[in-house]
């Protein structure tokens, strides 16, 4: 029987290149107290997924905390590239600029599961897989 990863609700994300965007618990800092990604990168992980996460300014803190479990990019597009699945963890301003166009073009599948609802979901929606968090339906 298949199992569902209990982050992005997909079948299995073993092998899949998963791309959390932001590690900070808040932006414009790089402090990981009480910080999300940490919780959901651990589990990607253990599901075997690849994960190359991003973030403007954590990432050192980032490493001291998950080493080299996963990769660090330094870019959003970087990021993207190639991914799977991506998921906003902080809300960073340079990721609210990110159109519908650069999860498609720069993704291997375009599937986003915003979890600070910083995209509107009607137009991000009819461009690629996309999944609002925190959305009343």
């Amino acid at each position: 029987m298949a199992r569902i990863c209990p982050i992005c609700r997909t079948v299995n994300v073993a092998g899949k290149k998963v791309a959390p965007l932001g590690l900070s618990f808040k932006p414009g800092t790089n402090d990981l107290r009480e910080a999300l990604s940490v919780k959901i990168i651990n589990s990607l992980v253990s599901e075997g997924a690849k994960v190359v996460a991003y973030d403007p300014v954590a990432p050192e803190n980032v490493r001291q905390v998950l080493g080299e479990k996963i990769q660090y990019a330094t870019s959003t597009l970087q990021c993207l590239e190639l991914a799977d699945c991506c998921m906003t963890v902080t809300e960073w301003d340079e990721f609210t600029k990110l159109n519908p166009e650069d999860f498609v073009r720069t993704m291997n599948r375009a599937i986003l599961i915003d979890g600070r609802s910083i995209y509107d979901p009607i137009s991000f929606g009819q461009e690629l897989g996309y999944i609002g968090i925190g959305l009343a339906t």
